[in-house]
């Protein structure tokens, strides 16, 4: 059993999710016990910290920085790993006699790239813009017990990774983070790409940037319930799309301009009532959408749009 089946049976054992508990006895890339570096207060990512070296495991490169503690940066996965790989990132790297934690995946580490999956570990807390950009992967999946807490802009963008679950962790998404480019449809099925998003139960996301879905090929998607707003252009020519739901419980009251724009097979938006205002555009060509009896929202020009409302 390799360092990481062992970290995930690890924390799948605990019902509380206790990271000082799990660190405890985690192996580091390499396969043996080590402890923690112990510094002053926990390391906090900064995409400006201090870099103070680049280390090598597994053939993947990491760096080293020291914002408030040291911690590593998945950089670059190996260029010899090939469609056939599987990339388990570990949750610590050995470094000056301790470990530290792996808490990033770093910019264009993964893009364009062509890999069997990817494993990210509960240490990650951000996953950098264009990491996984134009990547062709089978999966990408996250530990139990993730402590991730956002996803940069373009981070997946036009990625051929079918399914995904978000941790429940997550409280930011980036613009764009999760969309395709806007190739002809014919075009984009000739390679896989983002077919279901799916946010884990209690989710604490609570911002999601412009454009995060658009023309993703999804047919259905559950906003979570912190969400307020649903930013311009998010799910614009989701041709797929077929229904949305908002939760009961759902603090999201407003759509952006050109929200859901073009989503010409929408059928249903559960709870519709309870958004108060609609930006210019926002449900414009939508033409199949049910609209609910004597909801009457504050519309910005032409955001009924083809819609027979």
């Amino acid at each position: 059993m390799n360092y990481i089946k062992s970290a995930f049976l690890l924390a799948s054992s605990f019902v509380l999710c206790d990271s000082t508990m799990l660190v405890a006895s985690l192996p580091y890339a390499g396969g043996s016990i080590c402890q923690p570096v112990v510094s002053a207060s926990t390391p906090i990512y900064s995409s400006g910290a201090q870099k103070v070296a680049v280390v090598t495991h597994d053939d993947h490169t990491y760096t080293i920085h020291n914002n408030d503690g040291m911690y590593a940066v998945f950089a670059k996965a190996n260029q010899s790993t090939n469609s056939g790989s599987t990339v388990d990132i570990p949750s610590f790297i050995k470094f000056q006699g301790g470990c530290i934690p792996v808490i990033a995946i770093g910019v264009d580490a993964f893009a364009t790239r062509t890999i069997g999956g990817v494993v990210i570990p509960f240490s990650v807390k951000v996953i950098e813009e264009r990491a996984f950009f134009y990547a062709t992967a089978g999966y990408v999946l996250f530990s139990s017990c993730s402590q991730l807490k956002q996803i940069y802009p373009h981070a997946f963008f036009n990625s051929s990774i079918q399914n995904i679950t978000i941790p429940s962790s997550v409280s930011f998404i980036g613009k764009y983070a999760f969309a395709n480019d806007d190739l002809p449809i014919i075009t984009r099925r000739s390679r896989p790409t983002i077919s279901s998003i799916v946010f884990e139960e209690d989710s604490q996301l609570e911002e999601i940037g412009e454009g995060a879905f658009e023309y993703a090929d999804i047919t259905s998607i559950t906003i979570p319930p912190l969400v307020e707003f649903i930013p311009d252009f998010c799910f614009h020519c989701c041709h797929n799309l077929t229904n949305v739901i908002i939760p009961q419980n759902s603090d999201l009251s407003e759509f952006g301009d050109s929200a859901f724009a073009g989503d010409v097979n929408l059928v249903s938006i559960s709870n519709l009532e309870k958004i108060e205002t609609l930006g210019e555009d926002s449900l414009s060509a939508c033409k199949q959408l049910q609209i609910p009896e004597g909801w009457q929202p504050f519309a910005k020009p032409n955001a009924f749009r083809g819609v027979r409302y």
